[in-house]
């Protein structure tokens, strides 16, 4: 058989589907090299074609050549219309230039020769070569112009010095697969060939040249802002690339191809949004073995090291491709399970780096990361996404790289799936991991809509919020105009004098509508926002700021329901920003200093005009300067220096350390706030510890409900900032020599406490007074009573504050003492029923008053008891360790004069801030002793079962302050120093509620008032001291 005829046979056994192209090419690599043999010879005895299969062709040949070809060879091939992808195929083959030249000879048309593949000659007569523009380890690639067609083109073609017969066939292996998979998504190959110079034979392949970069290059730049890339190249563009390239693989797969060695660097994007997968040098026909001469590796000299990155192919037991996108599978060396579900992990490598700038799996050398490849598991896209942007941030020193993004569920969802270690586990075909992000796509369509619709609603959302915060800020300022216009209003003013006022009521009641309103409206906003997305963190962090602000209205008026509701609302749309806030935690300090100047140890004269209590005259209660628009000035009393144990105005605290202090937190229990360990308080080098007795005992009264056990010793001042939970505690803190002293602490969310406390040395404070320390405290703001002011924050110095009440004993004591030279005034001071009324409290037969007691009257002659009268309501006589009541603000003042006189502290009743102090000490507790209310914890009119009475001072151990004074609840009422305004001088606050009270009046922060003159059953009064001349 001639070998025309043989090339026949063959070529029409590859059309007619009896051999495949790879068996032709195993072929014709044997034919090549022993040319005595017929090729179709060759395919019988490899079993590619059946002896009948050859027999039916050779009559088929024979029945041409005599029909059509007229018995002469030449005419074989031109009377034949054949196949161009089967004859391209046969010029493919390691042929010799006699074959190829027999070959060629046949073609007797042009046209034909231009359709098919031109072989050995011609190359430079068709193509106009240009200037190279890539280059790889076999082959380089050349810009040129197909003359034929008039079209730019790209020549790849050999390297020089690579031309081994296997890497000849390795080479041109990539352009036939690449020629034999016509898809929109593969470059075309349009020409393949051989050229022969110098001797050497050098294989190419021609194809539409694409002017655009490869997908590394475009991730690159979009990473690093380059141009327009970030808008040229958004997720939803490069998802929409690599759908593409999913499409490429998906037709590769069903045509039997597999890539092996797809990664973004194998990715083109043309000028014009062309995508192609490309380099399918490596890639595998699934029904042929691999072939050792075409997948031996390229030379050292063009892969580089071999511990470099770089793709590899090698046979079974080793690798074959790009480490960092390879399967297990591949990179374990088994190249035999190397199938089309590899190709679907190195896809999901692909969209790993697209979501993450980098790829799964990095390392210094290419077996580093081979190793990780087989052992390892990559990081989630979504922190190492989260980990790439910290590292842009850091490296460029910018606030916060804007890329890559968030990676959504979703899509890490998507690329675990593609890169599951189990081939069983990931994507049944690369068509279904292209509908995966389909759908992901099209829900992305939809979230851009949603994500637009709620950009739109949260920026209604913010115009309505500052419009909330300009009427929230005009709505406090209104109030405050509103009280103080209250202040001044008469009740017996006509209609028409009060308009104004009621104008100004009217405007604040519509303002809080409005403002109640608008809240609603913000809110709904940002709700509507998260109706449309979710999880959009611009609307939860708008709700939750919206709903921390409210809670801080509502801390600040002591409305603990609604702080809880608020709070929780913070905490459902809080994402972390508010964490340190909701827990609120703040840190305290102790320090401690005293006086060494003795001015508290030895009365010294003082001008009576130098002592200001906090702008009044301590006796006379003038007020001595006022600044409300207008100063005012009243001259303070003048007379006689007063003997006083004060500290001049250059005494200055200096530092003492070594006091020790112990640390309790505030619990309730059965309603009242008790002093406990401080559970979950961390402090370095504190211990768990008891205070010790002696020291306790001067601190507590016997049997005081809120004496302490163990608490955290933190050892001695100076103690420095240590966290603490916000709260309310107790510190007890004592030092040799000194009086110890209570001293509550709140600390307020991420506050910061510093206890800078002057000790007083023993004898400085006199006897049964408490140490209030200097500092702030939380101020009226009690939701529990309408007529509290708002809370605000009051700063005062230090003063002692009596512990009890003056008692009817330490009174009679005082009126008897005015009787030896003032008699008249005696009486006028005595308690009694009226201003004028005679006294409750009749004279013994040498002219001393008595008290009316039971005990008293028991031994007293008939007179005393006629003239004996009990108090009014009371169903009681009176007892010595009664309050005194029924007197006047003006016989406290004096009794308060009297004592000053006599003990050389200065004494005064107490201004209405100091009262409130002590009572509510700094945490603004409703009541002295906490929260809640009972009637046994303090004397009020259901204390007792046969009804209201007066008690003994020492009666209701309940009724203590964080300070340690008692009857601040009830029992008697206590008269204060000040008054409540310029427009009633003549009058003074009084607070507490006494043994007739029940209800608001109880309440520390509850306000009431009386004339300086006037009496009544329930008026008593206690002592403050201090001890400067004046208190701030």
């Amino acid at each position: 058989m001639s070998t025309e005829s043989d090339l026949m046979l063959v070529l029409l056994a590859l059309q007619m589907n009896f051999i495949r192209q790879e068996q032709l090419v195993e072929a014709g690599a044997a034919w090549a090299q022993s040319r005595g043999k017929p090729l179709s010879d060759i395919l019988t005895e490899k079993g590619f074609i059946t002896e009948a299969a050859k027999e039916a062709l050779d009559k088929l040949i024979a029945v041409h050549m005599e029909q059509v070809c007229e018995g002469d060879s030449d005419k074989t091939f031109a009377a034949c219309m054949l196949d161009e992808e089967a004859l391209c195929s046969l010029l493919t083959l390691p042929l010799d230039d006699a074959v190829a030249e027999t070959l060629t000879a046949q073609m007797s048309s042009e046209s034909r020769r231009a359709e098919i593949v031109v072989v050995s000659k011609g190359m430079e007569d068709r193509y106009q070569a240009g200037s190279e523009i890539g280059r790889g380890g076999l082959g380089r690639v050349f810009a040129a112009r197909d003359t034929v067609l008039d079209r730019p083109v790209a020549i790849k073609e050999m390297i020089e010095g690579t031309g081994s017969t296997g890497l000849l066939k390795r080479f041109l292996r990539e352009g036939e697969i690449a020629g034999r998979l016509s898809h929109p998504n593969v470059i075309p190959v349009h020409d393949i060939g051989i050229r022969e110079e110098g001797g050497e034979k050098k294989p190419y392949f021609v194809m539409t040249r694409i002017i655009g970069r490869d997908l590394k290059a475009i991730l690159h730049s979009v990473e690093n802002d380059e141009g327009d890339a970030r808008h040229d190249f958004s997720r939803p563009r490069l998802l929409r690339i690599f759908q593409d390239v999913c499409l490429a693989m998906a037709y590769a797969h069903d045509n039997g191809v597999i890539h092996r060695d797809l990664k973004p660097a194998n990715v083109m994007v043309g000028k014009y949004g062309e995508v192609y997968a490309v380099d399918w040098g490596l890639a595998k026909i699934l029904s042929e073995e691999d072939d050792p001469a075409a997948t031996m590796l390229a030379p050292p000299s063009m892969t580089g090291d071999g511990d470099t990155p770089a793709t590899v192919l090698t046979l079974e037991g080793d690798v074959i491709g790009t480490p960092a996108y390879m399967p297990p599978e591949q990179a374990s060396g088994r190249i035999a399970e190397v199938d089309k579900q590899s190709d679907i992990y190195s896809l999901g490598a692909i969209l790993y780096e697209i979501l993450t700038f980098r790829p799964p799996f990095e390392g210094e050398n290419a077996r580093s990361v081979i190793a990780s490849v087989i052992a390892g598991e990559p990081a989630p896209p979504s922190i190492r996404a989260s980990e790439v942007r910290s590292s842009i941030s850091q490296a460029r020193k910018e606030e916060g790289a804007a890329l890559p993004q968030n990676v959504p569920p979703d899509l890490e969802e998507i690329v675990a799936r593609a890169m599951a270690k189990d081939k069983g586990e990931r994507y049944a075909s690369v068509k279904e991991l292209h509908e995966e992000i389909q759908r992901f796509l099209e829900g992305e369509k939809e979230r851009e809509r949603n994500h637009r619709s709620a950009v739109e609603k949260i920026s209604e959302g913010k115009a309505l919020a500052e419009s909330l915060a300009k009427m929230q800020t005009e709505l406090e300022d209104l109030r405050k105009r509103f009280k103080l216009e209250k202040s001044g209003i008469k009740h017996y003013w006509p209609m028409e004098k009060k308009s104004a006022f009621w104008d100004l009521n009217d405007r604040l009641r519509d303002l809080n509508r409005d403002v109640v309103r608008t809240f609603g409206e913000v809110a709904a906003k940002y709700q509507e926002a998260l109706g449309f997305e979710y999880n959009n963190r611009e609307a939860r962090a708008a709700l939750a700021d919206l709903y921390w602000d409210q809670y801080l209205r509502m801390e600040k008026t002591g409305d603990e329901n609604q702080m809880i509701y608020f709070e929780g609302l913070v905490r459902e749309y809080n994402d972390g920003q508010y964490d340190a806030r909701l827990k609120g935690d703040g840190t305290l300090s102790v320090s401690t200093a005293s006086c060494k100047c003795g001015c508290l140890a030895e009365a010294r004269p003082v001008p009576p005009g130098e002592i200001n209590i906090m702008g009044y005259d301590p006796f006379s209660g003038k007020a001595l300067a006022r600044n409300e628009g207008k100063e005012k000035t009243r001259e303070p009393d003048s007379g006689e220096p007063l003997r006083l144990k004060l500290h001049r105005s250059d005494c200055r605290p200096e530092t003492m350390e070594g006091a020790d202090v112990w640390l309790f937190r505030y619990v309730e229990k059965r309603k009242i706030l008790i002093p406990a360990f401080p559970e979950g308080v961390d402090v370095e080098g504190a211990t768990r510890a008891k205070a010790p007795a002696d020291i306790l005992d001067r601190c507590f009264d016997p049997g005081s409900p809120f004496r302490p056990g163990e608490g955290l010793h933190l050892g001695r001042t100076p103690v420095p900032a240590f966290s603490l939970p916000m709260g309310s505690y107790l510190l007890i803190i004592a030092k040799d020599g000194c009086h110890p002293v209570r001293v509550p602490v709140h600390i307020a969310r991420l506050g910061e406490e510093k206890i800078d406390l002057t000790l007083y040395r023993d004898g400085e404070i006199p006897d049964g007074f408490a140490h209030v320390p200097a500092g702030g405290f939380a101020c009226q703001g009690d939701r529990g009573n309408p007529s509290a002011d708002l809370r605000q924050t009051k700063e005062i110095g230090d003063y002692f504050m009596a512990r009890f009440p003056i008692t009817c004993a330490e009174y009679l004591e005082f009126i008897n003492d005015i009787a030896e030279t003032a008699p008249e005034e005696a009486e006028k001071r005595a308690p009694r029923k009226a201003p004028t009324a005679g006294p409750y409290w009749p004279k013994d037969v040498e002219g001393k008053y008595r008290i009316p007691s039971e005990e008293q009257l028991e031994a007293a002659p008939d007179e005393f008891k006629n003239e004996a009268v009990k108090l009014e309501m009371s169903p009681e006589w009176w007892e010595e360790n009664w309050p005194v009541m029924s007197i006047s603000w003006e016989d406290a003042a004096a009794y308060a004069a009297w004592k000053t006189r006599k003990l050389g502290f200065l004494f005064s009743l107490p201004h209405e801030v100091q009262w409130e102090k002590s009572a509510r000490g700094t945490d603004g507790r409703f009541y002295p002793w906490g929260e809640e209310m009972d009637p046994t914890f303090c004397n009020m009119n259901q204390s007792h079962e046969g009804g209201p009475r007066p008690c003994g001072v020492d009666s209701f151990p309940v009724d203590e302050s964080p300070y340690g004074i008692r009857g601040l609840g009830g029992n008697s009422c206590d008269m204060c120093l000040n008054d409540a305004g310029e427009e009633y001088p003549d009058w003074r606050l009084c607070r507490g509620g006494y043994w007739t009270h029940s209800g608001v009046v109880i309440r520390s922060s509850y306000r009431t008032g009386s004339s300086k003159i006037r009496v009544n059953c329930g008026l008593g009064a206690r002592l403050t001291c201090s001890p400067h001349a004046k208190v701030r």
